[in-house]
């Protein structure tokens, strides 16, 4: 897209579209119909017993995120919406498989991802969290 060469993308979901407005190219979305509901999300580590009321103890944590993609996009709209200053995270570039790893050795206090991985990753997180910490809720708007 960036170099011109693509007039017609279909079924590229959100981060693409997202990066290029960031960086200033001149593109138009003609239709966006995405669901990430149930699919792409942030667990934290169940010892933190951390949910949307007390998301504020996520400053200082360690938190392990796939960047450039949905799961990145959703924990930045997640951050904003429970207002944690993204500062205030030791945030670690990891796929999802990764991130789902190391939440359950204790290695990272939060991960992010989609997938087979978030399944691995509600198994080791706080039993409520995956759903007090919703991106449905969380999202800002696409279009």
């Amino acid at each position: 897209m960036a170099s011109g060469d693509v007039q017609i993308s279909v079924k590229q979901g959100v981060p693409p579209y997202v990066v290029a407005a960031s960086a200033g190219q001149d593109i138009q979305i003609v239709e966006l119909a995405v669901s990430y509901s149930e699919n792409d999300n942030c667990v934290v580590a169940a010892a933190h017993e951390i949910d949307k009321e007390t998301a504020g103890e996520l400053a200082g944590k360690k938190v392990a995120v796939p960047l450039g993609t949905a799961a990145h996009y959703g924990f930045l709209s997640q951050m904003a919406h429970f207002g944690v200053p993204l500062d205030s995270l030791d945030v670690v570039d990891m796929a999802p498989a990764e991130g789902a790893a190391a939440l359950s050795q204790g290695s990272v206090d939060m991960a992010c991802g989609w997938g087979g991985a978030l399944r691995r990753m509600r198994e080791s997180g706080h039993p409520g969290n995956h759903r007090d910490l919703h991106l449905s809720q969380c999202r800002r708007p696409t279009g």
